[in-house]
């Protein structure tokens, strides 16, 4: 990712004039990060759906992708 600022060498006076503006970013940074381990769930759980192993095998999979959400 690369990020381009306006003032280079006061990037902390950006956040500062900005009020609420890392806090919103952190917000959406969080709430991505979110949607991306819950897709990663549901990715393992399509994935293992159709695969011809026992159900217990199935859960432990299932269960080790979605730990990571806790």
């Amino acid at each position: 990712m690369i990020a381009i600022r306006k003032d280079i060498r006061h990037p902390w006076l950006e956040w500062m004039i900005s009020g609420y503006g890392l806090y919103r970013r952190w917000i959406i940074l969080e709430v991505v990060g979110m949607v991306t381990e819950i897709g990663l769930v549901g990715l393992a759980v399509t994935l293992v759906g159709f695969l011809a192993m026992d159900n217990k095998i199935k859960y432990v999979v299932i269960g080790a992708f979605g730990i990571r959400l806790l």
